[in-house]
């Protein structure tokens, strides 16, 4: 009998009930076959869900005592599955989503029996497959921490040359046009708006609630906002020069 542990970060996702009624019926289903092939019901099992909130955490042993939709002050979800066949296979697994600011989901999955590797690995694929439905596109506001540091690091750039340009104009009073200074904050502004905000109004599991609806709308502003400032920083100076050409 030989052990294999599993733990890797889930995509990011819309959790509903309905998701956690899919991800329950294939755990529980898998525990069935796994005492099919070995002939016999686990000596001792447990499945448990476990939803905090700004008052608290609280626990179920099945998806139908859960309501339709989350409360606003939901912070995390954690769905935890032990079974054990004395002397035989033992299974761990736990799914936690989170939607706090730069926390990402994660599964594990342990198990110890003579197919270890192979049981782990097709329970990891499955569970993919369940959440790939639910998957969201809130991928494009946690880059990878590389990716982070090159914005952090542009945007500070932006936002020392506009300075930089203000005082030089300043002392040596050249004009210097002054779209370098708006569009050197713009492009300063928007990097840290992103890096800042983004992952504020698109946690990485967003949870069926009305806080869900709110950031969805506040969210919709914002990249609206964002991609406006954008298009304007571009094609602005494009247009005023033509038209200047023109009149």
């Amino acid at each position: 009998m030989t052990e294999f542990r599993l733990e890797k970060k889930l995509p990011p996702c819309k959790v509903t009930k309905s998701l956690l009624e899919s991800l329950e019926k294939y755990i529980l289903s898998k525990r069935d076959k796994i005492g099919s092939d070995i002939g016999k019901h686990p000596d001792s099992d447990n499945f448990k869900i476990t939803i905090a909130d700004s008052l608290g955490k609280e626990s179920f042993h099945s998806t139908q005592l859960i309501n339709e939709r989350f409360f606003s002050s939901t912070t995390e979800i954690t769905l935890e599955f032990y079974a054990s066949w004395y002397e035989k296979d033992t299974l761990w697994l736990t799914i936690n989503f989170s939607n706090e600011s730069y926390k990402l989901s994660t599964v594990t999955i342990k198990s110890e029996s003579g197919t270890a590797r192979e049981l782990v690995a097709g329970m990891s694929n499955s569970l993919d497959e369940i959440i790939q439905n639910s998957r969201t596109l809130n991928w494009l506001f946690y880059p990878p921490g590389w990716l982070s540091g090159i914005i952090f690091i542009v945007s500070l750039l932006f936002f020392f040359l506009g300075i930089s340009l203000l005082g030089i104009s300043a002392e040596s009073k050249k004009y210097v046009p002054n779209h370098v200074f708006w569009r050197s904050a713009l492009f300063s502004g928007v990097g840290f708006a992103y890096l800042y905000f983004g992952p504020r109004l698109h946690p990485y599991a967003v949870f069926d609630s009305p806080r869900a609806d709110q950031l969805q709308l506040i969210s919709r502003f914002y990249t609206g906002t964002l991609i406006t400032f954008l298009l304007t920083a571009i094609v602005f100076p494009f247009l005023s020069k033509k038209l200047f050409l023109v009149f």
